[in-house]
């Protein structure tokens, strides 16, 4: 009966047991599951924010280089000598970013062509020659700043604020400088042609200020927008005045209220002077606005990392969780494997067994003398 009652427990605890060792390990394949698919989307994240920030890093190098041939450009359409030497300072800095992220951002060669041209502007020539070969030298580099955008994923980046300032500060700002310059240099070369010819060079006029204002009215949307997101306390107050100031500058080169013909009747050294104006505002502002993306991918890598350490712990803590009942199980299992052997094989536990007894004695009843008179050595003549 007892062999029985142990042979029908014994499946009864393996079953218990296996249920123990399996559930928990049942409730860790999920929590791995997910954290590999967190760490995943986690990890296609921070890369996305990392080539973003050095996006932003390339485009830092790319603006001063616009803002002086913007200068060298607008001088050689008013025939004054280039100051070469900020200018090859420029191209300098924006060698050394393109030498840190150009490879990563597939602009390398374009950057090699824009510097090819730079390098191949005439230093001697009529205004109009050196203003056309500053002009194609712009336009490819604003060709440079849009690739490095679209490249690094600025120009598609989900969170409102910083696609705003990216499209602001890397879009925006750079074509209404360019912009700038082609107004105030066909301006200048305007008023060098004859009358007769001044007319052919109000349809480039017309256009270089349409580009002006528009460039200025969006970048001022793109503001707005950025400053209604989730970090729009980022535009602080020095921003805001950068922004105003830039705006200023933007009006007081082109009035609201002229017109291109009236643009002839301008002071020359006056149509310089605001352009520089613009300049200086515009690089300002560029910078400015640079810093504070570069600040709001930065506190968004941090974020990314905290998420990633509360996910592994969180794993571990599952892992942990899962496996003390698996532990315990084991352990309670060696236990009762112990004493069952102990039981089995062991020194007997308990009163020992009563001896059995003689096999003589039970012929005798139990009243019947101890020892029989022939025992005795007597005779059984002598008993009676």
């Amino acid at each position: 009966m007892a062999i029985s009652i142990d042979s029908d427990r014994r499946p009864r605890g393996a079953v218990a047991l296996l249920v123990r060792l399996v559930l928990p390990v049942l409730l860790i394949v999920p929590a791995v599951v997910l954290f590999g698919l967190q760490r995943q989307s986690n990890g296609d994240d921070s890369a996305f924010v990392a080539t973003e920030r050095h996006g932003v890093a390339y485009l830092r190098g790319l603006v001063p280089l616009e803002i002086e041939l913007v200068g060298a450009q607008v001088a050689a359409a008013a025939g004054t000598p280039v100051q070469r030497e900020p200018l090859v300072a420029a191209i300098g800095a924006a060698a050394k970013a393109d030498g840190d992220y150009g490879a990563e951002l597939l602009a390398h060669d374009r950057w090699t062509d824009v510097r090819a041209k730079i390098e191949g502007v005439p230093a001697t020539g009529s205004p109009a020659t050196v203003f056309a070969a500053y002009s194609e030298a712009l336009d490819l580099l604003l060709d440079l700043a849009d690739k490095v955008r679209d490249a690094s994923g600025l120009a598609r980046d989900p969170h409102a604020e910083t696609f705003y300032l990216a499209d602001g500060g890397a879009q925006e700002l750079p074509e209404g400088i360019a912009a700038a310059g082609q107004y105030a240099g066909r301006v200048l070369l305007a008023r060098q042609l004859a009358q007769s010819a001044q007319t052919d060079a109000l349809f480039g006029i017309a256009e270089a200020r349409s580009d002006l204002i528009s460039s200025a009215s969006d970048l001022s949307e793109d503001m707005q927008l950025a400053s209604q997101g989730p970090a729009g306390t980022s535009l602080d107050a020095g921003l805001l005045a950068k922004i105003d100031a830039y705006s200023r500058a933007a009006d007081s080169l082109v009035p609201a209220a002229a017109s291109a013909r009236t643009t002839f009747t301008a002071d020359p050294a006056q149509i310089t002077n605001d352009r520089n104006d613009l300049g200086r505002a515009g690089s300002a502002l560029s910078a400015a606005l640079l810093s504070v993306l570069d600040n709001l991918l930065r506190d968004r890598e941090a974020s990314l990392r905290t998420r990633a350490a509360v996910a592994v712990a969180v794993l571990v803590a599952a892992i942990v969780l899962g496996l003390v009942p698996v532990t315990l199980a084991v352990v309670h299992s060696l236990r009762g494997r112990r004493r069952r052997t102990g039981a089995a094989g062991g020194p007997p536990s308990g009163p020992p067994p009563a001896e059995a007894p003689h096999p003589a004695a039970e012929r005798w009843p139990d009243d019947y003398p101890a020892r029989a008179p022939y025992e005795r050595g007597e005779s059984v003549r002598a008993a009676r």
